[in-house]
């Protein structure tokens, strides 16, 4: 399987699609800001992957590889991106600055809440807070996406060669059960290449799948729609 789509071809696509359209400058520049950001962070590759053989086999059990790994992440890091990507979202999007001040302090007051907030988003893709308002949880989950993504992507690196698209091709993530947040058709087979949206591996799926991926995308939109 090829690597994982990088931040850098990221932003160029980014850049692509707003000269296309400007209407989607707003919602666009605010990601490329984040992106950047969270490519600043240096991440050392982990050294508990094991070998493409054994990295093969793992994809026929139940879940996604990672699953089988402790990740290892630097909370101090974490901690410094989650706040830089909670400035940026505020700044960009000022009506949902109070929301995002809700985030930081969910996740910053607490270092015990954090890690288990972070350990529950990773096992089971997502957090609910009880007390919190719809769009602040929405927004907790964006800004986990941003700030583990280093991390995550860390391992994407080293575990996608030892993997094959035939022995997945389900829609969740194969290294990391995130959901896809980008889609396209191949040309040569007509099967639906996903992009995850927490590390960036690119799998195939079932061409059938295109439905499931507008209606992410539908969701993404409502959570970051253009000013008007």
């Amino acid at each position: 399987m090829k690597g994982p789509t990088t931040d850098q071809e990221l932003l160029e696509a980014l850049r692509e699609q707003r000269d296309k359209d400007s209407g989607l400058s707003p919602v666009i520049d605010l990601h490329m800001e984040i992106i950047a950001a969270r490519s600043a962070i240096e991440v050392q590759p982990p050294d508990t992957v094991r070998g493409q053989q054994e990295v093969g086999r793992l994809l026929d059990e139940p879940g996604p590889v990672l699953l089988r790994y402790e990740l290892e992440w630097d909370v101090q890091a974490f901690t410094a991106l989650a706040a830089r990507v909670c400035d940026i979202g505020a700044r960009h999007r000022q009506e949902l600055a109070p929301h995002f001040q809700e985030v930081r302090g969910l996740l910053f007051s607490d270092p015990e809440r954090t890690l288990n907030v972070v350990a529950r988003y990773l096992t089971e893709g997502k957090v609910e807070l009880p007390a919190g308002a719809s769009e602040t949880q929405e927004l907790l989950s964006f800004v986990l996406i941003h700030s583990l993504h280093p991390f995550l992507h860390a391992y994407a690196v080293v575990l996608t060669p030892g993997m094959k698209d035939e022995l997945w091709y389900q829609r969740l993530c194969p290294v990391c059960s995130g959901e896809p947040d980008f889609g396209y058709l191949e040309k040569e087979v007509g099967g639906l290449r996903l992009l995850c949206s927490r590390c960036d591996t690119v799998w195939t799926y079932k061409r059938g799948g295109v439905h499931l991926l507008r209606e992410q995308r539908e969701r993404d939109l409502r959570l970051l729609p253009q000013r008007r």
